[in-house]
């Protein structure tokens, strides 16, 4: 998957260097990625709209906004522009309502299936993303509170990638 990334960087370089251009990959992403995907295990768990919503998915071939692409893209995103308080508090309850939420559909599926399912920890869920996105700005506006050299380790790891991946 790694090596797949770094193939792919030279093209993502330029998408990511125009804010408009990267927030229009990150809502394809969001849209085709996430929302379908979870709305059809959700909503339409069977039957006819989950058969056309996935065969319409497969059809337009859009593959390049689906996968680990999104997460690498909104990293980027939330690491190089800076978030207001307000939204930060926003991102903090929708990553609370993601956990609560995985949780919850998570049982509901289990005792559903009568045995243990992933199908909600899968990474193109929506309340995957949304917990995955309150972490990464919960450790980068709040990493001042560790300690100073777990700090300094962490921030030259996340440098040190930012730059192997934005560099090549």
């Amino acid at each position: 998957m790694i090596i797949g990334f770094y193939i792919i960087v030279p093209i993502i370089r330029d998408v990511i260097m125009n804010k408009k251009i990267l927030q229009y990959g990150l809502l394809l992403s969001l849209c085709f990625t996430f929302i379908v995907p979870t709305c059809c295990d959700v909503i339409f768990q069977q039957g006819i709209v989950h058969d056309v919503l996935t065969y319409v998915i497969d059809k337009l071939g859009i593959y390049i906004t689906l996968g680990y692409l999104p997460y690498f893209l909104l990293g980027h995103y939330i690491h190089q522009y800076p978030i207001s308080p307000r939204n930060e508090k926003i991102i903090y309850i929708f990553g609370i309502i993601g956990a609560v939420t995985t949780t919850a559909l998570s049982n509901s599926a289990a005792i559903e299936a009568g045995e243990p399912t992933e199908i909600f920890y899968l990474y193109n869920r929506i309340n995957v993303l949304v917990m995955a996105v309150g972490i990464f700005v919960f450790f980068k506006y709040h990493i001042k509170m560790m300690r100073e050299n777990t700090k300094k380790i962490i921030q030259n790891i996340a440098n040190a990638d930012c730059k192997i991946n934005l560099d090549i």
